[in-house]
C-alpha cells in the first residue's frame, strides 16, 4: 500500500426520540384498561357459567394484564430516528426500519407526523407521539440536506469487493489475501484510499462496504479502527454490527448475511 493522508473520520449517528420516555407506560396502562373493560364479560361468564375457581381466574387475569401491559410498552412507546450517512433507521415497537438516503424523495410532516415519501411511491409515516416543534423542525432539515446531496460514485474497487457467490469464509479469505497483496493480485488492485472510501460510502451496497471493511481490517490496527468508525456513523443496524464485529476481529457468519442480505 502507498502512503496516504488519513482520512477525515465520518460523523458518528445522531438518534433522536421523537416522544417522552413516559410514552411507553401511558399506553401500556390505557391499553391494559381498555382490554380489562373489554375481559370484563369473560370474567362474569368464567365465573358463574363455566365455574372456573376464583383462584384460576385472577391467575389468569394477572398473566394476561402482564403481557398486555408489557407489548403495549414496548410496541406503544416514543419511536426513534436514527442518522447516519447511509441513510435513517426507524426505530419502534414494529422493529427497525432502515431507509437508505437514495431511497428517500422527499419529507413533509403531516398532522404532526414526520412523512417521508420515498422513490417507489411508498409513503413511510414515522409516529412522533410528542410534537417538539423545534426539534421536528431541526429533524426535517436535517433529512432535506442528506437527500439533497448528489448520489456518489461506486468505489472504483467494487468489483473486487463483492462476494460472487462465494461462501462467507471464502470471499473473506479472498478479501485478505488481496489486501496483502495489493496494488494487484490475480489481476485485481485495490486501493487504501478508495477502501476506506467504499466502507463509510453512503450509496455502496452493503456487500462491498462489508468487503472493504474485511480487506481494511487485515491491513493495520489503523485499518480496523476506521472500519470500526465506520461501524458508529451507519443507521443500517445489521451492517452497523457486521462492521463492529470485522473491526474486534470477530467472524459472525449470521451477522454478515444479515448485513449483505445474504
Amino acid at each position: 500500500m502507498r502512503e496516504h493522508a488519513a482520512a477525515a473520520a465520518p460523523p458518528e449517528t445522531r438518534r433522536v426520540r421523537l416522544g417522552s420516555s413516559w410514552d411507553g407506560p401511558v399506553h401500556g396502562l390505557l391499553a391494559l384498561v381498555f382490554v380489562t373493560l373489554q375481559l370484563t364479560p369473560v370474567v362474569v361468564l368464567s365465573l358463574f357459567l363455566v365455574r372456573l375457581h376464583p383462584a384460576a381466574v385472577a391467575a389468569l387475569l394477572a398473566a394476561t394484564a402482564i403481557a398486555i401491559f408489557s407489548q403495549a410498552r414496548r410496541s406503544l412507546g416514543p419511536t426513534e430516528v436514527l442518522l447516519g450517512v447511509d441513510g435513517l433507521s426507524v426505530l419502534s415497537g414494529g422493529g427497525p426500519r432502515f431507509v437508505p438516503w437514495r431511497e428517500v424523495r422527499s419529507v413533509h410532516v403531516v398532522r404532526f407526523d414526520i412523512v417521508l415519501r420515498l422513490h417507489s411511491g411508498e409513503l413511510l409515516r414515522i409516529p412522533v407521539s410528542t410534537p417538539e416543534p423545534e426539534r421536528d423542525r431541526a429533524l426535517v432539515t436535517a433529512i432535506r440536506s442528506e437527500i439533497s446531496r448528489a448520489p456518489t460514485s461506486p468505489p472504483q474497487s467494487a468489483p473486487a469487493l463483492e462476494r460472487g457467490g462465494r461462501d462467507l469464509d471464502q470471499w473473506r479469505d479472498a478479501l485478505r489475501a488481496l489486501a496483502s497483496r495489493s496494488p494487484a493480485y490475480r489481476g485485481q488492485s485495490v486501493d487504501l484510499d478508495d477502501l476506506e472510501r467504499a466502507v463509510v460510502a453512503r450509496d455502496a451496497l452493503p456487500e462491498q462496504r462489508v468487503g472493504a471493511a474485511i480487506a481494511l481490517a487485515a491491513l493495520s490496527d489503523d485499518g480496523r479502527t476506521r472500519v470500526r468508525l465506520a461501524a458508529a456513523s451507519s443507521a443500517d443496524l445489521p451492517l452497523r454490527d457486521a462492521l463492529a464485529d470485522i473491526a474486534d476481529e470477530r467472524w459472525v457468519p449470521a451477522t454478515i448475511r444479515r448485513a449483505v442480505r445474504a
